[in-house]
């Protein structure tokens, strides 16, 4: 995707939105389509990266010689979180199911931390959580974990508890 694409969609935006009579914001959208004109041939990445450069210049108030580029990290980037701090937020979860703020949304959030965990690592989680079954990939692990918390809930619901 490139600026261009950027630019034609915000003017098509600005379009649609003039029908609904939203002047200032179709001015606006109009006065950004214009101003990505100059920067039509880049891509979104390098447009970013321009951003950053100009943003930088204005705090520092001299501009760089040449936009900054992002250094990947060396090496292996430790996950977010530890298989024992995944362990323990999802026994404490558990543990808090039959509360209301343990809502399906929170323990979708919490499984998608796991992410970052290798498939050995999350079946160490379910182990501790005790979840005994053998499960085949990364995403298995993660729904049963997410069911097991769920589920805890469901069945007081159900029971009417």
């Amino acid at each position: 995707m490139t600026v261009a694409d950027l630019q034609k969609f915000v003017a098509n935006l600005g379009e649609l939105l003039s029908s609904s009579k939203a002047g200032t914001v179709v001015a606006e959208l109009s006065a950004l389509a214009d101003g990505l004109g100059p920067f039509r041939d880049k891509t979104l990445k390098e447009f970013v990266a321009f951003l950053a450069w100009a943003e930088r210049a204005k705090r520092e108030g001299v501009p760089p010689s040449k936009p900054v580029k992002q250094k990947a990290p060396r090496g292996e980037v430790p996950p977010a979180i530890t298989v024992e701090q995944a362990t323990e937020v999802f026994k404490a979860l558990y543990e808090r199911a039959l509360q209301a703020d343990v809502t399906p949304e929170l323990v979708a959030a919490e499984v998608m931390k796991l992410g970052g965990l290798k498939k050995g690592e999350l079946d160490a989680v379910a182990r501790g959580v005790g979840l005994h079954q053998k499960l085949k990939t990364k995403g298995e692990v993660m729904a049963a974990l997410q069911a097991r918390v769920l589920g805890r809930k469901g069945m007081n619901e159900r029971a009417g508890l």
